[in-house]
């Protein structure tokens, strides 16, 4: 049970959803890392009335005594960004005083200050980026290559067998940031830990560093027959699969949660890490190496796919939270129906406009000249 699977229910308004989660036993007043909100905070930042008094009703606390991380109760939220009735209902439940006669929450210095905040502002309310952490942390892996890349090519050091030798040293190096992950063993867990702060953790960044390195010093190098090393990795991505999932895996697992052996489990996963993508790439080259239209199409939305899912999986979600379906057929309908709108609006205002050529060079019409 993933507490962070309370706070998407409390922001897209699912009460049912989120008494369910209770009703299983999760910890009503359990805290994100970072930033310290409670799933009544949650509620309070949106103001969803009906949220807040199922949290109430089931014994959340208003004002806990380790209060989020810049100090605000939900009560603090909810006045800041003028949701009247979640204000009411906090005041009440904190035993104070109730408005004066005749004096409107709107009367009182403060009420809604934060209603006309920017988006941007609202974010940091918030605290992290959501999927969006991807890109933010390929912004600094790209900014880090291209000072090295100029620091490499101002010095002459581009030529030799070195890249080629550093690149494989990336695989062991992986050891060093995975050593840090949940925090230092004390919080077990199998693979990188999340970061998702504007202020990426140094360990998460490192350890995506290692593979993003490996592939910039891979691109285009050749062995000594003049062969790409890409298409010799993994060659026999049967065996490396299977041991990676087979052995390296449950293994693993055994020394990440039963034996509790925290260099022994890390050296596996790291292991496993890097069996699992050798492993695909051989696949891979064996199974799409071949220009497939169809697969070349759904590669080009990829990106845009990805930015633009999440919105349209909650607003999915919201519509139909209320029908009376199975989870699975509504899982269904979400899946199918948020695909289809994501590659029609790629098709539609994506492809054809410089930020598609951008991303994946200039397509042309079809019927017209160039096409590609």
């Amino acid at each position: 049970m993933d507490q962070g699977d309370i706070f998407a229910l409390v922001f897209t308004g699912s009460v049912d959803g989120v008494e369910q989660l209770l009703d299983q036993g999760l910890d009503i007043d359990t805290r994100t890392e970072p930033g310290g909100w409670t799933p009544l905070h949650a509620a309070a930042f949106t103001g969803d009335a009906d949220m807040v008094k199922l949290l109430i009703s089931r014994g959340a606390q208003p004002a806990p005594v380790a209060s989020a991380s810049e100090g605000e109760t939900p009560l603090a939220l909810a006045f800041h960004f003028g949701h009247e009735e979640a204000t009411d209902l906090l005041v009440a439940y904190e035993g104070q005083d109730p408005l004066p006669e005749g004096v409107r929450w709107s009367d009182i210095p403060g009420f809604g200050a934060g209603a006309d905040e920017s988006a941007e502002d609202r974010l940091t309310q918030i605290d992290h980026l959501h999927h969006l952490w991807f890109l933010w942390f390929l912004l600094w892996l790209v900014a880090g290559f291209a000072v090295v890349a100029a620091f490499a090519d101002r010095f002459g050091a581009d030529g030799g067998v070195w890249p080629k030798r550093l690149m494989w040293l990336m695989v062991p190096l992986t050891i060093v940031p995975q050593l840090s992950m949940g925090g230092g063993g004390a919080y077990p867990g199998f693979g990188s830990d999340t970061s998702d702060a504007l202020l990426p953790l140094p360990h998460v960044l490192l350890y995506y560093a290692t593979f993003f390195t490996f592939g910039a010093l891979m691109y285009g190098r050749k062995h000594r027959d003049d062969r790409l090393v890409v298409d010799t990795i993994g060659r026999p991505w049967w065996l490396i699969l299977g041991v990676s999932f087979f052995l390296v895996l449950p293994v693993g697992l055994h020394f990440t949660f039963v034996d509790l052996q925290w260099p022994v489990a890390s050296a596996l996963q790291v292991l496993y890490a890097w069996g699992m993508c050798f492993g695909l790439m051989g696949l891979f080259r064996v199974v799409l190496s071949g220009e497939r239209r169809g697969v070349r199409y759904l590669s080009d939305s990829a990106y845009w796919v990805y930015l633009i899912h999440l919105p349209l999986v909650v607003a999915a979600q919201i519509m139909v939270r209320d029908l009376n379906l199975g989870a699975g057929v509504k899982f269904l309908m979400i899946c199918v129906g948020v695909t289809a709108v994501s590659l029609l609006s790629y098709q539609a205002f994506v492809r054809y406009t410089p930020i598609g050529t951008m991303l994946n060079g200039k397509k042309a019409r079809a019927g017209q000249v160039g096409r590609r």
